[in-house]
């Protein structure tokens, strides 16, 4: 297999950050060469399709039209078979997973939504749902990436007191560690990006929904302040330099990641071919 190396970088964003971060090998075998993934996580597929529906449930209350329980189920049921529908590349269900018991835990997770999570998105108004803004990458001190950033925002919301908040959904089976919340890039990305997009100095939080049987709703308030935007700014510098000289680092093969890595039998039989610069030219580039 002989990949193709030849790749302009179009723009970053959160999750093209990380996946550098985690493991470059991933990144060059699905943005670079473009091969495609042997399999979807069955994780993810259950988070894409809930993220779906909230944005159904969610464009309906901005539209002023009213949501049932029964409605919101039947746009779920068609949102899930229509996944499902969907043959290549193959769900990679777990040993406790299937179609039915992953449908399952989605209404649960929906009818949670409904009750516990709903209530907070009618008192406001919607300025928008999954957002798409393209913005510079612009340091404290002025200074532009070349590569812009862009960030998709699940909803973006303004309260009566003119407060604008960004929010991002997430399915945990856990919810996120203190670790994550303190010092994840995506609030960064995103209050950067709503920043240039003419949205001002915006306020960011996590929903959680728990993939349990009883499923939980909680809001986690995000404080971010320039020097972690700054952050932000120094490690997208460091990738996209990355990206320009073809060093993609793979993560270490024994980790826990490779084994629920799409790309991972491509990863044992790919060459990145490229011309890597030495220390030397690293050092003056």
């Amino acid at each position: 297999m002989k990949p193709e190396t030849t790749f302009e970088l179009d723009h970053l964003s959160q999750s093209s950050i990380s996946q550098m971060q985690r493991c470059g090998r991933q990144f060059y075998l699905q943005r670079v060469a473009r091969i495609e993934p042997a399999f979807r996580n069955a994780a993810l597929v259950v988070g894409s399709v809930f993220h779906a529906a909230v944005a159904s449930i969610l464009s309906a209350v901005r539209d002023g039209i009213e949501i049932t329980k029964d409605s919101a189920l039947a746009a779920l049921a068609s949102l899930w078979e229509a996944e499902l529908a969907v043959e290549t590349p193959p769900i990679r269900w777990g040993k406790r997973e299937s179609p039915d018991s992953q449908f399952k835990l989605l209404k649960a997770m929906v009818s949670t939504f409904l009750t516990d999570g709903l209530p907070a998105f009618q008192g406001v108004e919607i300025l928008g749902i999954e957002t798409h803004m393209r913005v510079p990458l612009v340091r404290s001190d002025g200074c532009v990436l070349e590569t812009p950033l862009v960030a998709i925002a699940d909803v973006i919301v303004r309260d009566a007191d003119g407060n604008v908040t960004v929010v991002d959904f997430k399915t945990s089976g856990k919810g996120l560690s203190d670790q994550y919340v303190e010092t994840g890039i995506q609030p960064s990305a995103y209050l950067m990006a709503a920043k240039h997009a003419g949205l001002g100095d915006a306020r960011f939080e996590y929903h959680i929904l728990t993939k349990k049987a009883k499923p939980s709703y909680s809001v986690v308030p995000v404080v971010r302040t320039q020097k972690d935007l700054d952050r932000l700014w120094d490690i997208a510098a460091q990738v996209e330099r990355a990206v320009r000289h073809g060093l993609y680092m793979p993560t270490s093969p024994d980790g826990w990641a490779c084994a629920s890595c799409p790309w991972s039998a491509a990863c044992r039989t790919a060459h990145v071919h490229t011309d890597a610069p030495t220390v030397a030219a690293l050092a003056v580039a």
